[in-house]
């Protein structure tokens, strides 16, 4: 059996299924965007680490070391802040060629220092280590929560409402312009504004940090998440995670007028953009049906961060579906990213 056969996801469980955790001090280990640990002080410990691997996660020549160093920081404060957590401290592996440029890990890590900076996380230490023939980053990130405010995946209940925080599908649509610069347009013109729109949503993720901290501290939602490897794969771990099943309608999906127009000139489905894309790091989250407008005005209100009602959890009997436009209810498939099929 080879990893493509059973993809990321089965490998997980294989391999953890036997892992022992101190469950006086683990509070949440594998299966969620973070671990949370009990410390000695009053705050809960957020761990989280993500990598970019080169070939994998980017190309050189359609990323900037820059821009690369950015958004190493980005995905991973993006898994705190889907806890309502800050971030603190983060550690820094890089595997670098023999023949990379100093200046080319400069700007690396001008691009980590300064998102850092955004965020008020300190750099306190890492590793450098040669790679034979990829470069990669990868960042562990500490952050920390008052217990009462935690919002884990495993939270969901039945009969609660899915919000999800702004537009889904950008990142991936951007993915597709980066990587296929000579697309052929199929008789409608994209404005050049809306490419660079597409473009930076990949390439410059903005992790809904102030929204998360807002939706923890408000007490008003069961379950949260970031969407990173897209709406049906995630929705499908809260689901998963709470034991629940749920139905979303696809015509409440929020797709930018941007990836509506890109999806159109290419005669592509704007609803796989948005439904398994990825990368697009916005929140998504449930919450009692009575609290599902207070916090569509509570984020809308403080961020101007448009938040929609696109689904309701359900039963797990009831599976995972979706209402197409026409009325149909179908079972939601789910393509989103996954290392080893991909």
């Amino acid at each position: 059996m080879k990893l493509e056969d059973i993809g990321e996801f089965s490998l997980i469980k294989k391999i953890t299924k036997d892992i022992f955790v101190d469950k006086s001090m683990v509070i949440a280990g594998v299966g969620d965007d973070v671990a949370v640990i009990k410390t000695k002080s009053e705050k809960y410990s957020l761990l989280t680490c993500d990598i970019l691997i080169e070939g994998t996660h980017f190309k050189r020549e359609t990323i900037t070391p820059y821009q690369l160093g950015k958004k190493a920081i980005a995905i991973n404060v993006s898994d705190i802040a889907a806890k309502g957590g800050i971030p603190n401290q983060a550690l820094i592996s890089i595997g670098l060629t023999k023949d990379t440029k100093v200046k080319y890990v400069e700007e690396i890590y001008r691009g980590i220092k300064e998102e850092a900076k955004k965020f008020n996380i300190d750099i306190v230490g890492g590793n450098t280590a040669l790679s034979k023939d990829k470069i990669f980053v990868d960042i562990f990130l500490i952050g920390e929560i008052e217990p009462e405010f935690l919002l884990l995946r495993s939270g969901a209940k039945t009969g609660d409402k899915i919000l999800v925080t702004g537009n889904l599908g950008d990142s991936s649509a951007g993915l597709e312009i980066i990587e296929n610069p000579d697309i052929k347009f199929k008789g409608i013109k994209l404005e050049m504004r809306y490419k660079n729109n597409l473009k930076i949503a990949h390439l410059n993720p903005c992790p809904r940090f102030v929204e998360g901290k807002i939706i923890a501290k408000s007490k008003l939602a069961h379950s949260m998440m970031d969407i990173s490897d897209g709406l049906s794969g995630d929705l499908t771990k809260i689901c998963e995670a709470s034991g629940v099943g749920a139905i979303i309608w696809e015509d409440k999906i929020p797709i930018s007028k941007e990836t509506l127009a890109f999806a159109k000139s290419i005669k592509k489905s704007p609803l796989n953009f948005a439904l398994h894309g990825g990368e697009d790091y916005e929140l998504l989250l449930t919450s009692p049906p009575e609290n599902a407008n207070l916090i569509i005005q509570k984020i809308q209100g403080k961020t101007k961060t448009k938040v929609t009602e696109l689904g309701e959890i359900k039963d797990k009997e009831f599976g995972i579906k979706i209402v197409k436009t026409d009325g149909r209810i179908m079972p939601l498939n789910t393509y989103g990213w996954d290392h080893f099929r991909m």
